[in-house]
């Protein structure tokens, strides 16, 4: 953390652009099942993507963390969402 503390522009935006990258190989690695899946809306689907695996990953909790905070910016008063699938985004914001 305290390189991004530090970053100033040009590093900065190349350390977003490493954990993005990083996040999405993560994804791809932990997040998407091949299969026959029936999804709550009854479709059939051959691939499913759990993204919860990425958020409660060590590394992808920290990755996304940082890219929300790059994100939202610095005028945000609060932040919030659906009870149960928010608490570990909005945690990872504050």
């Amino acid at each position: 953390m305290a390189a991004f503390v530090s970053a100033r522009g040009v590093e900065l935006e190349m350390i977003i652009e490493q954990y993005r990258k990083k996040l999405l190989n993560l994804i791809r690695r932990e997040c998407v099942t091949r299969g026959d899946f029936t999804l709550a809306s009854g479709q059939k689907s051959d691939f499913y993507i759990d993204l919860k695996k990425a958020i409660f990953h060590p590394d992808g909790f920290h990755w996304l963390s940082w890219l929300y905070w790059y994100g939202i910016g610095e005028n945000v008063n609060s932040v919030g969402g659906m009870a149960t699938g928010a608490i570990p985004l909005v945690c990872a914001v504050m």
